[in-house]
């Protein structure tokens, strides 16, 4: 079994969380990024930020090849702004891209992820105060109606 932060199991519970992913649209389950394909995305909310490991497909994968950082961050933010509008739900601000880079871990991972659009990501870190919003926000939403006995 594999040891996870407490800080990080904590974060991958809050965006997995049923009520949050349905709300989201998250599609929640184990996820794989390989290392070839392997991006890290920050994102910055009202109350932090927010670093997740992504599969960097297709125009993604390209962008990742350019060497100019802020140029790199702005494409990948127009590129990625509708399905950033998913953490909406959660009401902890509109979230922009900050940083896009190739992963350095040389190693696949495997972890509890969900895919966000076409893009399938898993969380690494968030900063307390981002954590926080995250278990306040995910807190209030309301519990999802229980299936009929029949189903």
């Amino acid at each position: 079994m594999t040891k996870v932060p407490a800080a990080r199991a904590q974060l991958g519970r809050l965006l997995c969380d049923r009520r949050a992913a349905h709300r989201c649209g998250f599609a929640v389950q184990r996820r794989g990024v390989r290392a070839a394909e392997a991006a890290r995305l920050r994102l910055q909310f009202d109350n932090g930020s927010l670093d997740l490991r992504i599969a960097a497909h297709d125009g993604l994968a390209l962008l990742l090849n350019e060497t100019d950082d802020a140029l790199r961050v702005a494409i990948a933010g127009v590129l990625l702004s509708d399905d950033l509008q998913a953490f909406a739900p959660l009401g902890v601000g509109a979230a922009e891209v900050v940083g896009f880079e190739r992963c350095t871990e040389a190693d696949d991972c495997l972890d509890i992820g969900f895919t966000l659009g076409g893009m399938e990501a898993i969380a690494e870190t968030a900063n307390p105060q981002l954590l926080a919003a995250l278990q306040t926000a995910t807190a209030a939403l309301a519990p999802l109606s229980p299936l009929p006995a029949w189903l």
